[in-house]
């Protein structure tokens, strides 16, 4: 197990291995059968590796945001999932079933515990979730509350991959034409960086 890491983990010539990661950027190279729990704020990259399974990071310790903060790690910007192959096969990675925890996996430290749920577990590039997408979007000045928003979207919806960035030009103008969007919410779009939230809803009454 690694926290949080500023650079890069790059992990090679590995068999059978569980680990846990949270780091920038992610890289293997001729790796077979591992399982791998991650946090990476970039695509993880994998080559000349087969069977390598990954979930997503959720074991919140005690001092993870401040290891995150000092390591200038945003807790909304997970591409755990995206995963770039370099040598493209069948068999070469898939994904961790649902419910497959850290703690499930892993023989945690003697007195580790869990702190607050800084991390969120997001359902990522597994088979397409079910229902119809929402985007939901946290301007800069409510993202305090963030982690509570991402909570109870999760109780009520899938979460399917958070980002925290600016929102290109065409996006925002894109949304503003799509939406009835106040002035405000238009100059923090601009401002940015903004949090989005991908979601999977289960019919038009789950959020009711």
């Amino acid at each position: 197990m690694l926290g949080p890491v500023e650079s890069s983990v790059f992990i090679r010539t590995s068999k059978d291995c569980t680990c846990s990661f949270v780091c920038r950027q992610f890289r293997s190279r001729d790796i077979e059968r591992c399982r791998v729990k991650l946090f990476c704020a970039t695509r993880p990259i994998i080559e000349s590796s087969s069977r390598v399974e990954f979930g997503c990071y959720d074991f919140n310790y005690q001092s993870l945001g401040m290891h995150m903060r000092n390591t200038k790690l945003s807790p909304y910007k997970n591409f755990w999932s995206y995963i770039y192959d370099f040598t493209p096969g069948p068999q070469n990675f898939g994904y961790l079933a649902e419910g497959a925890t850290t703690a499930a996996l892993v023989d945690l430290p003697a007195g580790a515990a869990e702190g607050e749920a800084l991390t969120h577990v997001t359902y990522g590039e597994r088979e397409p979730a079910f229902g119809d997408s929402l985007l939901v979007l946290v301007t800069p000045e409510k993202l305090s509350g963030a982690g509570d928003v991402i909570q109870s979207l999760a109780r009520a919806t899938t979460v399917i991959h958070t980002n925290h960035a600016k929102l290109p030009a065409d996006l925002q103008a894109t949304l503003a034409a799509a939406a009835d969007l106040g002035p405000d919410v238009l100059a923090a779009l601009a401002a940015g960086p903004i949090l989005g939230i991908e979601c999977a809803v289960d019919g038009p009454d789950a959020l009711a």
